[in-house]
């Protein structure tokens, strides 16, 4: 197949299940991207460093929302300033 743009299907929320990551217990919430594209299975096995904590307070709904966000955020810090353009 052909090399393809992007990274579909990778922003993954739920709770923990199992972990060995110092960052995160069983029963914690979590939002991050999977490994591969994976992103729509019930049970994923992720790298734990690209998961991050969020509160209770947000359904899943809404917390998958905060990665595609963090990327957001990552690219405008990297930018130049752009005054005067």
């Amino acid at each position: 197949a052909a090399e393809k743009d992007g990274f579909p299907i990778h922003e993954i929320v739920g709770e923990v299940i199992a972990s060995r990551h110092p960052a995160h217990s069983c029963g914690d919430r979590v939002v991050g991207w999977a490994s591969g594209f994976d992103g729509l299975m019930e049970e994923v096995v992720a790298d734990g460093d690209g998961l991050a904590a969020y509160e209770a307070s947000l359904s899943p709904a809404h917390a998958v929302a905060l990665q595609p966000l963090a990327c957001v955020l990552y690219a405008a810090e990297h930018l130049p300033d752009l005054t005067g353009r």
